[in-house]
């Protein structure tokens, strides 16, 4: 389970596999479909600003934590988000379809999302609890 920051980065596409998650420090593009390579793969991409998803972007595997707006514009074409999920810190802009296939693996296994360092899975310092 990688765990990787990116302070600089603005823009992502291409195909992933393994488990990992990725840390984005500042607003986010998304210029082309992010596919999972094969059945075990799962990605965590965290953005901490805004998500935009170009109008040629058909594909968005993956579980997507965003603290500001994902905007999902400019085109008719349905957006798949495979075995993932959508969470918006503001509000959700789109004037597509969303088509989202959900993928419960961190409610089902509290372990495999605290691997994940998925927000809301933390443990805390005080009491050892998962939030």
């Amino acid at each position: 389970y990688s765990l990787n920051y990116y302070k600089n980065a603005n823009e992502i596409s291409g195909n992933f596999g393994g488990k990992g998650t990725l840390v984005f420090e500042k607003n986010l593009k998304v210029t082309g479909d992010v596919r999972y390579v094969n059945g075990s793969a799962r990605m965590v991409f965290i953005v901490d600003g805004d998500l935009d998803i170009d109008k040629t972007v058909n594909q968005l595997d993956g579980f997507w934590y965003v603290t500001g707006q994902i905007k999902a514009k400019g085109t008719t074409n349905t957006l798949y988000v495979g075995r993932g999920a959508l969470y918006c810190g503001l509000d959700l802009q789109q004037d597509r379809p969303i088509n989202v296939t959900f993928d419960n693996a961190f409610w089902a296994d509290r372990v495999e999302a605290q691997r994940h360092c998925v927000p809301g899975f933390w443990p805390t310092p005080e009491t050892g609890i998962m939030r």
